[in-house]
């Protein structure tokens, strides 16, 4: 509804709620305009909720990075071995350091390392191989964590073919 002047000097369609919907558009606001008690997240919290589907009551605490790559095929870039990312999100690269050993390394760090990896994966990429794999993390930073694959047959660090990472903090 557009805003308009009436004969007596007074503006018509302003409440002492505000403005009408709509009246503004968002290009007209100005940089740092809307202040932080509009954007607080218990003045938004059912539309956010809303938003990811999850509108109960516990708290939602969000995937902060994820990774599926492939631990056996990599490529060396600057003497790095980066393996092969076949999907992710908030993750830069994955680097083999060994035998088993891969470092995820996330685009935009963790607030500490006091976050949780959960791992999953298996060799050959095949669900139903004897080749059983044990996953385990092996150092959390900030901006990266160290993760570790091996192979249940020998107890030996072992690359594996299809592993996945998700973060959560």
């Amino acid at each position: 509804m557009p805003i308009t002047i009436n004969g007596t000097g007074t503006v018509a369609g302003i409440t002492a709620g505000g403005l009408p919907d709509g009246c503004v558009a968002t290009a007209d606001i100005a940089d740092d305009a809307v202040t932080n008690d509009k954007l607080l997240l218990s003045a938004n919290a059912g539309e956010i909720k809303k938003a990811l589907n999850a509108d109960n009551s516990p708290p939602i605490y969000g995937c902060r990075a994820w990774v599926n790559f492939d631990g056996t095929t990599v490529t060396n870039v600057g003497g790095e071995d980066l393996c092969t990312i076949r999907a992710s999100g908030n993750v830069a690269k994955v680097v083999r350091d060994g035998a088993g050993r891969y470092t995820i390394t996330f685009t935009t760090a963790m607030p500490d390392a006091s976050y949780c990896c959960n791992l999953s994966g298996n060799a050959n990429n095949d669900l139903y191989s004897e080749n059983r794999q044990m996953l385990m993390v092996r150092a959390r930073a900030t901006g990266s964590v160290k993760v570790q694959a091996v192979n249940d047959d020998n107890n030996g660090a072992d690359n594996i073919s299809y592993l996945c990472a998700a973060i959560f903090r």
